[in-house]
């Protein structure tokens, strides 16, 4: 049965709505303070919560807050009853969390066409929940379907590698695509990870050099091919606090994409620049560029570029960068470069211990990484 919870110091008001509310068939529940109502939506999940915005023993905006800030009760959709005319009121609650407004005195029509919409509403969302549930154990279990007949490839590879005299260029390929297909796979777990709230960096003191190398070093076999020249630029000050296996995974799969919409021969580019305020990545390509009508979308899961770059994609690399970004507190953007290709930027807060107890006056340097492109 839909549950419609009711927050109202005023008995009479509250009895008003409810008997409006049974009569179409909604099992009912009150409360007369933020407590009790807090209390009630823990215990019985009501479909749709009616309070009032503001009165003595109420205070609606702390009511929608409290609500948005536990996970159980995030989604809930919040009704406000007000008699007041203030837009700063409504603004304030709708930025708390309200998600309708009821203007009193309650019209018997108005409330339950409100309430139907609310469910509606609410219906939805649990649909989605469900939807990106079943999402998530259905990634996982492709995701471990999947490393089994990867592991006994590589296995085998490698068994026959040692029987050979010297190296077999086939196997040097199937070696190259079993590791591009666990790139894939994890990805689809980072991916996954990142819909049910569990990416989390975990940064450490890494050295900028040496993260930057082992970089270089997994992408030149895929350089090599296209005689393409990875580049290098490091200013930094101090070692680098960040995480550094999802960082390198990250950089892995800006130069590799950049790679692979370069022409043969080109140049990539990677500038790493670090100042207390924190830390700027750049990876700079020679390619065709991205259009300004993607550079937003572009770090969404499965958007790719298939209409304008004729280049096989999944549209997983880029949202698992913007994830790894996210991760640390920082922003990844796609810029237009000052000659031809792109710039793919990632800046990223100092993480350091000391950060929070040092603070540098002056803009920072993500607010200057993002005021423009790199050079």
């Amino acid at each position: 049965m839909t549950t419609i919870l009711i927050v109202d110091d005023d008995a009479n008001s509250r009895t008003l709505i409810r008997d409006l509310l049974r009569l179409e068939g909604y099992e009912v529940l009150e409360a007369a303070s933020v407590a009790e109502a807090m209390e009630a939506a823990r215990t019985s999940g009501p479909d749709v919560i009616i309070t009032e915005l503001m009165t003595e023993s109420i205070d609606g905006i702390e009511l929608c807050r409290s609500m948005r800030a536990e996970e159980g009760n995030r989604g809930t959709p919040i009704i406000v009853m007000t008699a007041l005319d203030s837009r700063e009121d409504m603004a304030l609650a709708l930025e708390a969390g309200a998600t309708d407004f009821l203007a009193k005195p309650v019209s018997g029509i108005e409330i339950r066409a409100r309430v139907h919409a609310m469910i509606r509403v609410s219906r939805a969302r649990q649909t989605l929940e469900q939807l990106l549930a079943l999402r998530t154990d259905f990634t996982n279990m492709v995701i471990h379907d999947l490393r089994n007949p990867l592991q006994v490839i590589s296995f085998s590879a490698d068994i026959l590698q040692r029987k050979l005299t010297e190296p077999s260029p086939p196997l040097i390929r199937i070696r190259s695509q079993v590791s591009r297909l666990q790139q894939l796979i994890d990805d689809l777990l980072v991916v996954a990870k990142s819909d049910a709230g569990v990416l989390t960096a975990h940064p450490s003191e890494i050295d900028a050099n040496e993260l930057v190398q082992l970089v270089v070093e997994d992408c030149l076999p895929s350089a090599a091919r296209l005689e393409i020249s990875i580049l290098t630029k490091i200013d930094v000050q101090w070692p680098l606090f960040v995480d550094p296996a999802l960082l390198r995974r990250c950089l892995e799969n800006l130069v590799l994409n950049a790679i692979k919409f370069s022409p043969a021969k080109a140049k990539v580019t990677i500038d790493l620049l670090q100042r207390q305020q924190g830390l700027k990545i750049d990876v700079i390509d020679e390619g065709r560029g991205v259009p300004d009508a993607f550079r937003q979308s572009l770090f969404q899961p499965f958007v790719t570029l298939e209409q304008t770059h004729p280049v096989k994609q999944t549209g997983l690399g880029l949202a698992f960068c913007r994830m790894v970004a996210e991760a640390h507190g920082g922003t990844i953007a796609a810029l237009p470069s000052e000659g031809t290709g792109s710039v793919f930027r990632i800046c990223i807060p100092d993480l350091s211990p000391a950060a929070t107890s040092s603070a540098v006056p002056g803009k920072s340097v993500i607010e200057h990484a993002e005021s423009g492109a790199a050079g």
